[in-house]
């Protein structure tokens, strides 16, 4: 990405894809494990001025995107900066307090149910996120 600030996209539209000097060639930007020269080669067609290259990263990162390489970035690159970015938003949260990892809004640790299998304790979403989370689950049957 080429600011600091991060650009957000509207997941629903797709739009850009077309625009992409990758559009049509999905396969050579999805190496298999040890092939290196393919996604070096991949990697080269995003940078070598693609006009989405922004927007792609951030679909990736926004949408989790494990595999392949986006926005000129492989796997392990997307993970160092979502890595940054979480480090980035817990530095700002204000001593005694936490961010929801759903909502991503700072609330109080009141707001958390209990968790003892994490670091602080707490769930690292919210009560409100986590019965939706909840509540839109499938049942088990």
């Amino acid at each position: 990405m080429t600011g600091a600030a991060f650009k957000a996209v509207d997941l629903g539209d797709t739009a850009w894809r077309q625009r992409g000097f990758c559009s049509g060639e999905t396969e050579a930007f999805f190496p298999h494990r040890g092939e290196a020269r393919r996604a070096i080669a991949a990697k080269a067609v995003c940078l070598s001025g693609c006009p989405v290259i922004d927007e792609c990263l951030e679909f990736a990162l926004t949408n989790n995107e494990r595999f392949g390489v986006w926005g000129g970035k492989g796997e392990e690159e997307r993970r160092r900066i979502r890595r940054k970015r979480r480090q980035q938003l817990e530095a700002a949260v204000p001593a005694g307090m936490k961010r929801c990892s759903a909502c991503e809004l700072v609330k109080p640790p009141k707001d958390f149910h209990r968790d003892n299998s994490t670091h602080d304790g707490l769930n690292p979403r919210c009560a409100e996120c986590r019965t939706a989370y909840t509540a839109a689950r499938p049942k088990a049957s």
